[in-house]
């Protein structure tokens, strides 16, 4: 089941873009379109990988799909690509990297990849997904809504999986290990090789439960807020194309507030035709399990209901 989406991108490169119109200094006008790039790229990299997911699990009874969550606990934060929950509390936390020129890993574990015919080093996303699991296992410790048995908290088992794009070549070290590496239309044969462990069969959760853990974790989603302006040092009496200076604060203000209004839109759906619902909808379904089973309907869907 399709639990979380991805949030929209969207204001964030229009927003980027407006800043671009200005009259900007070169070396800001490098940094502002490389950030660009960066969040294009991301972006790529995350919804190609959302596909093989979707396609496999967004649907299925047995699993919880959460793409692009962002938890803060205790002064950390993690942001992670996606989560795959299955009915044996084995978590599968996966880092999504899309590097289409090709991707380098050496014998100490180091990455790289490959632009202008030079390599450039890149901080390793497995120890990113490393910081992640642990992350999260702390996070969870004293969550209530994880499941007990005979009075003892279940505990999740955690997976890591770094994703690349089908169209990069890997270059792998002859020893270090990398089987954590995939490119993203492997992961379907790689997570059946590697769910459902012995230790697992005695975690298996209801259909019921499974939602609910992964509806309590997409609600304390925290979306980052970026001030681009204030992080390129870019001053608001820069004038663009002879445009004074306040109409280009007021275009800058209205991407700034199309991107905080995204932030607090709705990631929920209707279990029927897919529509966006709002929060007060989604709770109001899951307050009234008896009637709706445990999923969230448009009000529509919710009448045609027996």
């Amino acid at each position: 089941m399709l639990v979380k989406e991805k949030d929209s991108l969207q204001p964030q490169i229009d927003e980027l873009k407006a800043l671009l119109d200005l009259d900007l200094p070169a070396n800001k006008h490098i940094l502002v379109e490389k950030e660009l790039k960066i969040l294009r790229a991301g972006a790529k990299g995350e919804k190609d990988s959302a596909y093989y997911i979707d396609f496999q699990w967004r649907d299925s009874k047995n699993w919880a799909v959460l793409h692009d969550l962002r938890l803060e606990h205790r002064g950390q934060v993690a942001q992670i690509d996606h989560l795959l929950i299955s009915r044996h509390l084995e978590i599968f936390v996966l880092e999504s990297k899309r590097y289409r020129t090709g991707l380098k890993i050496s014998e100490s574990g180091e990455f790289s990849f490959f632009f202008n015919g030079g390599a450039q080093t890149i901080p390793s996303p497995i120890e990113q997904n490393k910081r992640h699991i642990i992350f999260l296992e702390r996070y969870l410790k004293n969550q209530a809504f994880l499941p007990k048995r005979l009075g003892l908290t279940i505990r999740p088992e955690f997976k890591s999986l770094i994703l690349v794009s089908p169209e990069s070549k890997v270059i792998r070290p002859p020893t270090f290990d990398t089987s954590m590496v995939i490119k993203s239309d492997m992961l379907r044969d790689k997570i059946e090789k590697e769910s459902v462990s012995v230790l697992a069969l005695g975690r298996l959760i209801g259909q019921d439960t499974l939602q609910n853990i992964a509806r309590s974790l997409a609600l304390q989603h925290r979306p980052a807020s970026v001030d681009y302006r204030k992080k390129f040092a870019i001053r608001t009496e820069v004038i663009s194309n002879n445009i004074p200076s306040a109409e280009v604060n007021s275009t800058i203000r209205e991407h700034t507030a199309k991107y905080q209004q995204s932030r607090k839109s709705s990631f929920y759906f209707c279990a029927t035709c897919k529509k966006r619902i709002s929060k007060k909808v989604a709770m109001f379904c899951f307050q009234n399990k008896g009637r709706f089973s445990g999923r969230a309907y448009c009000l529509d869907c919710q009448k045609a209901l027996p």
